[in-house]
């Protein structure tokens, strides 16, 4: 008896480490399966470079973008601003980063623009492009009360047709740079001001004859009954200005690819294509995220995707039209 009791014993000890072992064995093959299903990227924070200061429109975008790829993207985005140069220093330090998906940066048409008119140690054919997240027409502006009921008025002025600038790479700038090289009319660029609302501050005052500006930061103006528009510089026309034409209409088609703002998110050269694939994929979720959608809205932002393939053919397209007209630009610039 004592010793079937052993035996007894025996067995279930037996029993028992085998089922232990057996629980164990399902454990560790559960862990490797989950580990095997989580994506090897990304597994730490992405650095967004945005190349100018807080507080303006780039950096504003990036950081709606930044909270939206969060969502998708399972790791924190840290907005890091590098101003200096007009965009140039953050870009050059954007372009020797180590090529491995863990720093993208929001770029747009006049750091194309900026790359031709200047010596800079970066070539925006060379970036690998995520997505476009934003692209917006800018317009021409002339007072209220103004004379001007399009561009070919300013001909008939007789005068010189003074421009506020803020930026002079700007689309609406290049614009209408082009436009009076074109056209024949005198033309001169008044600079010094510290933002666009500024710009349309001085066209109000009465301190030039013309301003351009994306609607985001004339809307205010427009609304008061201060400013009209007098020319889309887009693909087609605006809502909000529904008897404007285009400066395709007025017989310029390739001006509205100048003077649309694009704003795209792009790694370093060399970045590997699998990671770029699983950003892009994070970016259309983001900015068709309804949450990111409302937000953008009450921004003024105009949301527009583009996949990784369609912006790159976008930006390149854009530097061969501005190759173009480089030579009306230069002499602005200098």
């Amino acid at each position: 008896m004592a010793l079937r009791s052993r035996v007894l014993s025996v067995t279930g000890i037996l029993r028992f480490g085998f089922l232990t072992l057996l629980l164990a064995l399902n454990c560790l093959a559960l862990a490797a399966s989950t580990t095997l299903a989580k994506p090897a990227f990304p597994e730490k924070a992405i650095a967004m470079i945005i190349t100018f200061a807080p507080g303006g429109g780039r950096d504003t975008l990036g950081r709606g973008v930044g909270r939206a790829l969060e969502k998708y993207l399972g790791v924190p985005v840290v907005i890091k601003n590098i101003p200096g140069a007009g965009g140039v220093i953050g870009l050059v330090r954007f372009y020797k980063s180590q090529p491995d998906g863990y720093t993208i940066a929001l770029s747009c048409g006049p750091d194309v623009l900026t790359e031709m008119i200047r010596d800079v140690d970066y070539d925006t054919s060379k970036f690998v492009y995520v997505g476009r997240v934003q692209s917006s027409p800018s317009f021409t502006f002339v007072r209220a009360d103004s004379p001007f009921n399009s561009v070919s008025d300013f001909k008939k002025y007789g005068k010189t047709i003074r421009y506020a600038a803020f930026r002079l790479t700007s689309g609406a700038t290049v614009t209408n740079m082009v436009l009076a090289k074109e056209m024949g009319y005198p033309f001169e660029i008044v600079p010094g001001y510290k933002s666009v609302a500024e710009t349309l501050v001085g066209l109000v005052r009465g301190d030039v004859e013309v301003a351009g500006s994306l609607l985001s930061a004339a809307l205010p103006f427009v609304q008061a009954g201060d400013v009209r528009c007098i020319s889309v510089n887009g693909y087609e026309r605006h809502t909000l200005f529904p008897d404007v034409p285009t400066v395709g209409e007025i017989g310029f088609p390739d001006l509205g690819f100048v003077g649309t703002l694009d704003y795209w998110l792009m790694a370093p050269p060399g970045t590997p294509k699998d990671k770029i694939e699983i950003l892009e994929a994070a970016l259309e979720k983001a900015v068709k995220d309804p949450e990111f959608v409302a937000w953008a809205e009450k921004a003024g932002i105009d949301v527009a995707y583009l996949p990784a393939e369609e912006t790159r053919k976008l930006a390149l397209g854009l530097k061969e039209s501005l190759a173009k007209y480089k030579p009306v630009i230069l002499p602005y610039l200098q």
